[in-house]
């Protein structure tokens, strides 16, 4: 009988990603567009989590290792949590960089698209659909299917890839480096404590505190934002401060990373140790035992590559259109 391969291909992985993405700038966004709540959960249900779920169940994929079912203790769900509050400057900060050289070349800063909640009931909606069901759907599309499927490559491979291509799929330049760098954060925190529930707490957590510094700022007695003509020289003197205080915030970030504990697996079916029945190994520094790196043939890159390069070109030419007709 031939055997059942255990985990989706690089190839499956970035076709997925492309369609995905072209579905949700498509229907996602008239959905959006509509109504902002509905759209959302069409979004991050039908769009991103049904097709993913289908995919792994009608190719019989084992959901509880390609996703990292796994249970977490309540230590690493504090420290998740507190590794979150802290990161949150830095991907301000990386944010602040793309607002800073956009205002250079003058391009205009689009507002945030989290609608402003003004009521509890408002609120609450509002962290189901932007925390929650992000955390729960983008989550399982990317620390689970893209960053297990890109593990061929090796640990880091797969953590940095996965975050850079959750950066993109966002399809908004104000909010790509940020992104990109919780999208590695994530993934290492999966790692660590091999479980998807980790960034599923953690992205739920950061888009938590986006609600509520929204929430905040458009308080009645927080004072009424102008059209301020802000010059280069003030965002580099802003860019400066918030950097210190990032800096600050990622020291943090990485002793609570070093504090995270680390959860030990049984490694099964690997060729090269058949022999064992089972064998512990550390999950942050076996690439081969983990992710079992492959070569792959030029034919095979370039297959895989074809999708990445189209959804990248769309993101560019996106935004290219966007400045071209303001």
């Amino acid at each position: 009988m031939e055997k059942r391969k255990k985990v989706p291909s690089i190839i499956e992985a970035n076709y997925m990603y492309f369609i995905l993405g072209i579905m949700l700038l498509t229907l996602g966004g008239k959905a959006q567009q509509n109504n902002i709540y509905s759209g959302i959960f069409i979004t991050e249900y039908l769009i991103i989590l049904l097709p993913i779920m289908l995919y792994l169940v009608v190719r019989k994929y084992d959901l509880k290792s390609n996703l990292r079912l796994n249970k977490i203790t309540l230590k690493q769900c504090f420290i998740t949590i507190l590794i979150m509050i802290f990161s949150y400057p830095v991907a301000i900060f990386f944010n602040y960089i793309v607002i800073v050289i956009m205002n250079i070349i003058g391009m205009e800063i689009a507002p945030s698209p989290l609608p402003i909640s003004k009521t509890s009931s408002q609120f609450i909606l509002g962290f189901l659909m932007f925390a929650l069901s992000a955390g729960i759907c983008e989550e399982v599309m990317f620390r689970g299917f893209i960053m297990k499927s890109y593990e061929k490559l090796g640990k880091w491979k797969a953590i940095v890839i996965s975050g850079v291509l959750f950066g993109v799929f966002h399809f908004n330049i104000q909010n790509l480096f940020a992104p990109i760098f919780l999208g590695i954060l994530l993934g290492y925190m999966v790692y660590k404590t091999n479980s998807i529930y980790t960034s599923i707490i953690g992205h739920t957590m950061n888009n938590s505190i986006a609600l509520i510094l929204t929430k905040i700022a458009s308080s009645p007695d927080m004072p009424a934002q102008t059209n301020i003509d802000i010059n280069g020289t003030f965002l580099i003197i802003g860019l400066l401060v918030i950097g210190a205080f990032a800096l600050v915030s990622f020291l943090v970030v990485y002793s609570l990373l070093g504090a995270l504990p680390e959860t030990k697996r049984v490694l099964e079916n690997v060729d090269s140790i058949n022999s064992l029945s089972s064998f512990k190994y550390n999950s942050i520094d076996s690439d081969y035992l983990e992710g079992k790196i492959e070569k792959t043939n030029t034919s095979d890159k370039l297959l895989a590559a074809i999708p990445i390069v189209i959804t990248i070109l769309i993101y560019i030419g996106s935004h290219i259109l966007v400045y071209m007709y303001k």
